[in-house]
């Protein structure tokens, strides 16, 4: 095969997620492309991505999952392995939220409810953060505290928002897997019961994998979303109650 560095450095660069067209982000050791990042097929007369850019626009779309994935700074010890509370209610739950991560559970949906400080954040994080470490580029997820969801619609209002409200909803609706933690914090209202109504509407309808933490209990929400959290029908929702002594407690 031969080099085309010459002609690919004449191709305008491709915006947005398209690969890339020169060497800024290709290391120009490699002994194939010398850095250009693509092959000529003399074969076949068509020009192929070498190694390089392969495995560069793998890291790329890894740290773009990442990125997109909203998990906090300083919760990567929050995963499987490093959970480690106790109690029959408390496994069970790490046993389910293992098994939903790794696409093993019937259920679309998975509803964690207890008192705080029992690690319902915890495995929501572990959740999202092993689809992250599996590589999935299709079944990735998305973390967002609940009040968060609601003030980044918010944001939309007004003349000067760079972003409309339809494409802001849209990166919690079609999100592959959708992490929403602490549900039931925010200070309810119509406005507030309709998007939540909206969203999780939505994501039943088309069966989108969803987890819910909640300290209240489910029969504290307002009807419809009530019925969206405790659907317990094959392949609806399973839901997970933690008991116990909060951890933060030191107990």
């Amino acid at each position: 095969m031969e080099r085309i560095n010459n002609i690919l450095r004449r191709l305008p660069k491709e915006d947005g997620d398209g690969e890339p067209r020169d060497n800024e982000e290709l290391s120009p050791e490699c002994p194939r492309c010398h850095g250009a990042g693509w092959l000529y097929d003399a074969d076949r007369h068509i020009t192929i991505p070498c190694e390089c850019l392969v495995a560069a626009s793998a890291i790329r779309h890894q740290e773009r999952l990442r990125e997109w994935s909203n998990l906090p700074q300083g919760t990567e010890d929050l995963t499987f392995t490093n959970f480690k509370r106790k109690g029959p209610s408390i496994q069970n739950a790490l046993t389910t939220a293992k098994a939903f991560a790794d696409g093993k559970l019937e259920a679309r949906w998975l509803i964690m409810q207890g008192e705080r400080g029992l690690g319902k954040t915890h495995l929501a994080i572990a959740i999202v953060r092993h689809r992250l470490t599996a590589g999935d580029p299709v079944n990735w997820g998305k973390y967002v505290h609940a009040p968060e969801l609601l003030d980044d619609l918010r944001s939309t209002f007004g003349e000067e928002t760079r972003e409309n409200y339809q494409t802001v909803f849209s990166r919690y609706k079609d999100v592959p897997l959708l992490v929403l933690d602490d549900l039931g914090v925010e200070k309810w209202s119509p406005w507030v019961e309709e998007k939540l109504d909206q969203l999780f509407d939505w994501r039943w309808l088309r069966r989108l994998e969803t987890v819910v933490t909640t300290n209240c209990k489910l029969t504290e929400f307002p009807g419809r979303i009530q019925d969206r959290l405790d659907d317990r029908r094959p392949g609806r929702s399973t839901v997970c109650v933690l008991t116990g002594k909060s951890y933060r407690q030191g107990k």
